[in-house]
């Protein structure tokens, strides 16, 4: 079974705003808070799409793993940005 147009559409947009904020970030100062905040968010909006539509779909189990695999490495990446987004208001 296929993923539902819906959640394809909203995985497409939000990899859409991870990527354009993963461009801005590129050119912006390091310790940029704003940025780091953006992708951070953005990256939650991956990671959060990618989980429902694991658990939304009858996929195969390897298939399943490989989607929640994405969602933790989004999800890591989002506490990281985070991270800095917090360690740059500190310095």
């Amino acid at each position: 079974m296929l993923a539902p147009e819906t959640l394809v559409a909203r995985w497409e947009a939000a990899y859409r705003r991870y990527t354009e904020a993963t461009r801005l970030a590129g050119r912006a100062n390091a310790g940029d808070r704003a940025a780091a905040e953006t992708l951070a968010s953005t990256s939650r909006q991956v990671a959060t799409t990618w989980r429902d539509i694991a658990t939304t779909v009858v996929l195969p189990w390897w298939v399943l793993a490989a989607l929640r695999a994405a969602a933790e490495a989004f999800e890591a990446q989002a506490r990281s940005w985070h991270t800095r987004a917090t360690d740059s208001i500190s310095n």
